[in-house]
């Protein structure tokens, strides 16, 4: 590698892991004395069961669905149309958390009730509400508030999106983007994706036939590269890095796919070499 290119060293790595994930590790440990405290920002119920919440306290942000433990005693039972629902298992105490706005009619159709709201964070409810990994543009963070139903995940994404965004579903995974990125129409790099075939990295370094997982509220797109580069032992040249956001969930799935995803998506090229591969 030259000395210009990235050097993947581990006390970086554990110094950004520790910046990152400390603040979730120390609300994972703690009991929250108020729980009325807590915020929801968003969320979104099925109409067959289950749903996914946005929630805020004491400056964290958790994206919850059923099952989902809040510190040490509160878990997550039922996310409903209009509430987010807990327990305290050694209070014995249920508490019922609200959003700020209403549905204007009644539904039994899927809703999705959310306060002002960047679309990556949206497209994260609705895909962890539908149990689906998602991908968004960087520049996916204007905001839309939603009072809406739908009887489907592709109307409540329209909703999503619309009017600056598109959307489209792939093996399982929802794309999100604005519909220019540099003068560029959307569709180009969702097209990318489609005809890249990514096993031919998986041929060329067998530990990206691996599966993994990438999960990312914003972290630097940089950051992530770096990881998998650790992981899989392969050598990943980034010269001129940018500093990017990576909104995603990836999650079980071969390294080769995530890397030409979160890359191509993001408007970069992957060049192979003989003994590396190059992010331009």
């Amino acid at each position: 590698m030259t000395t210009n290119a990235y050097c993947f060293k581990y006390n970086i790595i554990l110094l950004v892991f520790l910046i990152i994930f400390a603040p979730v590790q120390i609300l994972l440990a703690i009991g929250i004395e108020k729980p009325q405290e807590i915020v929801v920002d968003g969320l979104v119920s099925l109409k067959n069961g289950g749903g996914a919440a946005w929630l805020r306290w004491n400056g964290h942000e958790i994206l919850a669905t059923e099952g989902y433990m809040i510190g040490t005693d509160l878990r997550v039972i039922r996310i409903t149309c209009d509430a987010v629902v807990m327990y305290a298992p050694t209070r014995r105490k249920y508490f019922s958390f609200s959003p700020e706005v209403k549905l204007p009619t009644e539904s039994k159709d899927n809703i999705i009730l959310t306060s002002a709201l960047p679309i990556w964070k949206l497209v994260s409810l609705t895909a962890s509400a539908f149990q689906k990994d998602y991908l968004c543009s960087a520049q996916s963070i204007s905001y839309n508030t939603l009072h809406h139903h739908s009887k489907s995940l592709g109307g409540m994404m329209s909703a999503i999106v619309s009017p600056n965004h598109r959307f489209h579903t792939y093996k399982g995974l929802i794309l999100s983007s604005p519909v220019h990125i540099d003068g560029r129409g959307w569709e180009q790099f969702s097209k990318q994706i489609h005809n890249y075939n990514s096993l031919r990295l998986g041929k060329k370094y067998k530990a990206f036939n691996n599966k993994g997982s990438v999960v990312s509220n914003g972290r630097p797109l940089d950051q992530t590269i770096q990881d998998i580069a650790l992981k899989t032992g392969v050598n990943i040249v980034w010269n001129k890095p940018s500093m990017i956001p990576l909104y995603c969930s990836l999650r079980d799935r071969e390294w080769h796919e995530i890397l030409s995803m979160i890359v191509f998506f993001n408007n970069f090229k992957l060049i192979e070499h003989a003994d590396f591969l190059e992010i331009k």
